[in-house]
């Protein structure tokens, strides 16, 4: 590591879903991940073994790669029925968490060495876990280091709250300025 980051920052890069939001801040975390100490996750597609069709999505810790489902489509008659449904999928939020609130209790832990944090994203599914929501609430408006956040391009409640609070820059990705907000973001 060579030095530390500028002082708080919130970027929330929205966009169209398939705009490279995801891309976007994997490209950031790699591009970053050598000279500063980044804690985050990522949401990842999952698809069939041919590749043709979407399954689900996994969350996946930037830092030590571990991976578990976020949600798998409802005709996957693995696990709980009680689970919550956004479009054709099951949100498995027991397992969201086992991924995404020890991040996040890193990042709230204010004598943590960290440089900056990196949630993909803050949407629909994951606002189904009220702890989830409750830790991204403390951490954007208490945490002293830079956060780059993906965010629903449309949305309620929390989503739009977020959106409102001081010191967030929000981002509209495009295909067309992805590349460039990379790296704007990493300088």
């Amino acid at each position: 590591r060579k030095k530390k980051m500028n002082k708080r920052k919130i970027f929330l890069l929205t966009g169209q879903p398939g705009t490279g939001k995801t891309t976007a801040v994997q490209k950031i975390y790699d591009g970053l991940k050598t000279k500063y100490k980044i804690s985050g996750f990522v949401t990842e597609e999952v698809r069939n073994t041919t590749k043709t069709n979407r399954i689900g999505f996994d969350v996946v810790d930037l830092s030590s790669g571990s991976r578990s489902s976020l949600a798998r489509l409802i005709s996957d008659n693995s696990g709980n029925n009680n689970l919550p449904i956004v479009g054709r999928f099951k949100v498995n939020i027991p397992d969201f968490e086992k991924i995404t609130l020890p991040i996040l209790n890193q990042v709230s832990n204010q004598t943590s060495d960290l440089d900056l944090c990196i949630i993909d994203e803050i949407g629909k599914m994951e606002l189904f876990s009220d702890q989830f929501v409750e830790k991204m609430r403390s951490i954007l408006t208490t945490t002293t280091i830079p956060i780059i956040c993906t965010v629903a391009l449309k949305g309620q409640g929390f989503i739009s709250e977020i959106k409102k609070y001081k010191g967030v820059e929000l981002i509209e990705i495009t295909a067309f300025n992805r590349n460039n907000i990379v790296q704007m973001i990493i300088d």
